[in-house]
């Protein structure tokens, strides 16, 4: 099922950015046609203007008419279907990543104690809200006052991105920041647009002659769309970088590149209408130089006043990150490791020690919804180890090869845990413990998020249903080939350690009464 996920998600985000680029792209090259049409000499009374270009050794002629020709040729293309698809899209994407998962993607117990449903139903509400409220002030006369339109909806961005925060994760705020105004782009072409349009060829259709005020309405609303452009293809990159949406002022970092973005598109634009503003493109630069300055990544955690080396930090990252990250993940959102960063391994824990470190000591993103409990002296562990040469062992302890102990209690044989110095001890620590708790009650970090419950190893009927073969079985197959719950993650890398296999069914069965 989670490949299937994956797939539809892959496809999805194929097809938006696919859709987004040919809509982004006609958005441009109409609007940079617009700034750049020119009167022309002996043009005719109905004709605002032309220009000529030349490309992929071709030459071009465009006329722009101040309303309409005087009739309509036998081919009048559309562009709509670009903004559609790329809308519908982006719906299925957030449905795929977002709201199908909304527990891990959306819900962050450090933000709010908001339900999942409750989640997505603000997402929803601010698609759709986001959008009335623009087109409410489209309707009235501060449409016409340019910057204090512009000032109003930067006020209002502002507003939607600051509540946002306050109820869902940092990662999906942002987003839904930028669907709502992609939302509105899409909105636009729909209800405005192209009826517009529309009006306008119907007209001609009847022998009437179109109203201007059609033409303009929808030339207003395209040249909303096209500031908008800027501020959603950031946020559709942004989760790339998370200095943005983990800052603790991160709507005001947001809305702080919307104004550079606005400004750069406003540049271009007056450019190509021969308006000079040479201050623009500076200002923007320095705008982003001032953001870049005041959001430096100040790290909150407290270091540990002793040492701290690999082990430390180690046990921190088996804990609280390998439910995600690992070969074979244990949660089930996960049918791989995130971004292909698995940290089973020293050698991968010494790759990507600088993500580790940047995204839960100074950003603070990670774990996601923060699903497995890390605690502040925990991102301290992690900070101090990095910071002090993010040192790892190379070499793994070995289990002994020697058979375990047991004792004998009143409901018969219990085995006794290895000792801590034993391979299977690292394992469990870092795959099992996570789900089943460290004295294996099934009361891990991760439990609350899964259903089933994680088994609790403490209970006797179970322990005496089941035999060592197939706790064996269960530990490298997984719990489907043995009818359990397909959250129980399959070990195929352990078929070669049968020691450290021994050494988890021991741990397994030292947890009985």
């Amino acid at each position: 099922m989670n490949d299937a996920i994956d797939w539809l998600a892959l496809v999805f985000r194929w097809l938006h950015f696919v859709f987004g680029a040919a809509w982004i792209g006609t958005s441009f090259y109409f609007t940079w046609l617009n700034n750049h049409i020119r009167e022309e000499d002996d043009q005719p009374s109905e004709v605002a203007g032309g220009l000529w270009s030349v490309h992929g050794g071709a030459f071009y002629r465009v006329i722009k008419y101040k309303v309409a020709p005087e009739k309509l040729p036998k081919i009048l293309h559309w562009f709509k279907w670009e903004a559609y698809l790329t809308w519908v899209t982006g719906v299925c994407l957030l449905i795929t990543v977002y709201y199908l998962n909304a527990k891990v993607f959306m819900v962050d117990p450090g933000v709010s104690s908001i339900s999942p449903v409750a989640a997505v139903s603000v997402g929803v509400a601010a698609l759709i809200l986001s959008w009335f409220v623009y087109d409410l002030l489209c309707r009235t006369p501060l449409v016409e006052k340019g910057l204090a339109f512009f000032a109003l909806g930067l006020v209002l961005v502002a507003g939607l991105a600051y509540g946002l925060e306050q109820v869902l994760g940092p990662r999906a705020a942002y987003l839904h920041v930028g669907a709502s105004l992609g939302t509105i782009m899409a909105a636009n072409v729909f209800f405005v647009i192209i009826p517009n349009q529309r009006v306008m060829v119907d007209a001609m259709l009847a022998g009437r002659e179109p109203e201007a005020k059609f033409g303009i309405g929808a030339a207003r609303r395209s040249l909303h769309n096209n500031y908008f452009t800027l501020p959603v293809l950031f946020i559709m990159i942004s989760n790339h970088f998370p200095f943005t949406y983990g800052h603790p002022m991160a709507w005001g970092l947001l809305v702080g590149l919307f104004v550079c973005g606005a400004m750069a598109r406003h540049y271009f634009n007056l450019h190509g209408r021969g308006i000079k503003a040479p201050w623009l493109l500076p200002a923007a630069a320095a705008g982003m130089i001032g953001l870049a300055l005041v959001s430096s990544p100040r790290p909150r955690v407290v270091r540990p006043t002793a040492a701290v080396g690999f082990a430390e930090a180690h046990g921190v990252i088996t804990r609280r990150c390998l439910l995600c990250h690992a070969q074979t993940p244990g949660h089930p959102a996960f049918a791989s490791a995130p971004l292909g960063f698995a940290f089973d391994r020293p050698d991968d824990i010494e790759r990507h020690a600088r993500a580790i470190y940047e995204t839960t000591a100074l950003h603070r993103v990670m774990p996601l919804a923060n699903l497995t409990g890390i605690t502040e002296e925990e991102r301290g562990v992690i900070a101090a180890w990095y910071e002090a040469g993010a040192q790892v062992f190379k070499t793994e302890p070995r289990a002994p090869v020697a058979p375990l102990p047991t004792s004998t209690t009143a409901s018969g044989p219990k085995a006794i845990s290895p000792p801590k110095s034993h391979a299977a001890w690292a394992i469990y620590e870092s795959r099992c413990a996570l789900c089943h708790g460290a004295s294996g009650q099934g009361d891990g970090p991760a439990s609350a998020s899964l259903n089933p419950r994680p088994r609790a190893f403490s209970d006797p009927g179970w322990q005496a249903s089941v035999d060592d073969a197939g706790l064996k079985k269960v530990i490298l197959e997984g719990g489907v080939p043995v009818g359990k719950s397909p959250l129980m993650p399959a070990n195929p890398d352990l078929a070669t350690q049968p020691e450290t296999v021994d050494g988890l069914v021991q741990i397994v069965r030292s947890f009985r009464p």
